[in-house]
């Protein structure tokens, strides 16, 4: 069994064998050495997640009462085969981001697994961020370069998802922080030129659009780096119903002969 698999289903059933992710978790820590250990801040992660959403901080709209937020203490390390804390859906904050975004990945997931149950499709997520920072705009971040070289260094070579939706990174990734993204070479692209370009179609601004970039993980396989529409927490996409169109728009585009072709490993 492959624990990256392009397969959700097999990367779950990996995940799930004792003998394949014994110390999985210790090894990604040691060999990624995270500016925060054992993990990050606000950053709940499978050891071999499908799909992980990137955002620019850990956001400003807790939980009421999260000690954690203040103490900012880490993470637990990563999980295997089982839902992460905060995307578990045992983390409620006000702006239902954690919710939203859970929706969303499952979404992805059985869009390629259909029989796959939503509680174990979650345990393929993860949350990912270029700071440790609490900031509710993404204007207002401060990157922190030593997360924007972990970030890529940890995807490419570890976690190997399938898919990064980026969140409230458009501004951030056309100035510096794309620049620092690419300091450690592991994810060399122009974010300002999309290799795949198509229109978010709930919404008639063109502005709004799903922007793709493709990429090959350490072990040859693809990932995909997909700038979505709108962040979760702002317009359109706070309209009831806007969001899960998006999540359904994009499922559609996966299983589309566009979606399979830029897919495949060969494209």
């Amino acid at each position: 069994m492959d624990l990256w698999s392009d397969d959700p289903t097999e990367r779950l059933k990996a995940a799930r064998d004792p003998q394949l992710v014994r110390g999985l978790a210790e090894r990604i820590v040691s060999q990624s050495r995270p500016p925060q250990t054992p993990w990050p801040y606000g950053m709940s992660c499978a050891v071999n997640p499908y799909v992980v959403f990137l955002g620019p901080s850990s956001g400003n709209s807790p939980v009421s009462g999260d000690p954690d937020f203040l103490s900012r203490r880490p993470n637990d390390m990563p999980t295997a085969g089982v839902p992460v804390r905060g995307l578990d859906g045992s983390y409620n904050d006000p702006r239902r981001y954690f919710e939203k975004i859970r929706k969303l990945g499952v979404r992805i997931i059985q869009s390629l697994a259909p029989s796959m149950t939503s509680k174990d499709a979650t345990g393929l997520l993860g949350q990912l961020n270029l700071s440790t920072s609490a900031h509710g705009k993404a204007r207002e971040v401060v990157l922190d370069p030593s997360y924007c070289r972990w970030v890529p260094e940890v995807l490419i070579e570890h976690l190997r998802p399938a898919f990064v939706v980026m969140l409230g990174l458009s501004s951030i990734l056309k100035g510096d922080g794309g620049r620092l993204l690419a300091t450690g070479g592991k994810v060399s692209v122009d974010w300002k030129k999309p290799e795949v370009q198509f229109p978010f179609m709930a919404c008639t601004d063109p502005q709004y659009s799903y922007r793709i970039w493709k990429r090959l993980r350490s072990d040859g396989k693809s990932i995909l780096f997909v700038q979505w529409p709108q962040h979760p927490g702002k317009p359109p996409m706070t309209i009831d119903g806007i969001w899960q169109r998006s999540a359904e728009e994009f499922a559609a585009w996966i299983s589309s002969p566009d979606g399979i072709r830029v897919r495949s490993n060969t494209a």
